[in-house]
């Protein structure tokens, strides 16, 4: 589904039709990584408005932060309804949590189409639905390229002429590439403090990106790398020198991890999502894309990619359903 053809999504009409709904619940953002927080959102709204159910959004435990900080769009604010306490997700671990991710990949895997007439949208399965809210609900409102600030932008369509100068790059004449490492690969230290857990992701060579790179955009020259770990970007200088590599990443970048990033300034922290989003509204505009499923970035770069059949996932969960 080219980017052009992503359906218009009037998101104050979502909100007075969600408005209308019976039987709430309450989704809530927390201070996990931050596109967890976005794609469980996104899964959250689409169940919603199949179920027929008003979702409301709690974002006190954001971190200090808002939506609004980062995105156009207005959320369904918390409101003084009576809520079912076990509709009240507050994290990863409440029970219906798992019910909504569960019914949105069933819905996928059924190949389940729906259509929302009063929303001019029609006989859609998951994933596209998935698309057109990711568009609609994260349009950017404001964004910085190498520290410097740009106009506010209303979709995910990618970068101005005189910003893609500055990051030396033309829309679909790159590979961009998602190598995440730190908390993801060595597992995450829970905030009640009972030890590491399991890593959620894999340790994937660089040299299975680049195998991949040579197999599907074989005359590759320039490479976007986004990473958490500069390192990374060195190794893929020293396996591919002949490869133009540009990257937003900073050679201080030594792996992130949630933990420690919750506890920096909150400035501090809005300006490396900041940089984030840039990476991947720089990465949805590239010929091919390649990262890792387990990664919530790249499941989002896959949502909002000009077209999504030019990613690929580098990791064990070959089939790619991003959502």
């Amino acid at each position: 589904m080219p980017f052009s053809s992503v359906p218009t999504f009037d998101t104050r009409r979502y909100r007075q039709i969600n408005d209308s709904f019976d039987n709430p619940f309450v989704f809530t953002l927390t201070n996990r990584g931050f596109f967890s927080e976005v794609n469980n959102l996104l899964n959250a709204i689409a169940f919603g408005l199949i179920t027929k159910r008003r979702l409301l959004v709690d974002q006190t435990p954001f971190g200090g932060m808002k939506w609004n900080h980062f995105f156009d769009a207005d959320l369904p604010p918390r409101a003084a309804l009576h809520v079912d306490r076990e509709w009240i997700i507050t994290h990863v671990g409440s029970r219906h949590f798992a019910t909504i991710r569960d019914e949105i990949s069933g819905m996928w895997e059924r190949r389940e189409r729906f259509d929302f007439p009063s929303l001019d949208i029609k006989n859609v399965d998951i994933f596209s639905l998935r698309r057109i809210l990711s568009h609609a609900f994260c349009g950017e409102r404001q964004v910085r390229i190498f520290g410097h600030p740009v106009f506010a932008s209303r979709n995910c369509a990618g970068l101005r002429p005189v910003q893609w100068r500055k990051v030396d790059l033309r829309p679909r004449e790159f590979v961009a590439i998602h190598v995440r490492r730190g908390d993801k690969i060595e597992g995450e230290y829970p905030n009640d403090g009972s030890g590491r857990g399991s890593p959620e992701g894999e340790m994937t060579p660089v040299s299975t990106y680049t195998d991949l790179i040579r197999r599907h955009a074989p005359t590759a020259s320039t490479i976007f790398v986004i990473t958490d770990d500069y390192v990374a970007v060195e190794e893929l200088r020293y396996l591919a020198p002949k490869l133009r590599l540009r990257t937003l990443c900073p050679k201080s970048a030594a792996g992130y991890r949630n933990r420690e990033f919750a506890r920096r300034p909150r400035a501090e922290r809005i300006q490396a999502i900041e940089r984030l989003l840039t990476e991947v509204r720089i990465a949805s505009q590239s010929s091919l894309f390649v990262g890792p499923y387990k990664a919530n970035p790249s499941r989002f770069v896959a949502n909002i990619h000009w077209d999504p059949a030019r990613c690929v996932s580098v990791d064990a969960l070959r089939e790619w359903t991003p959502l």
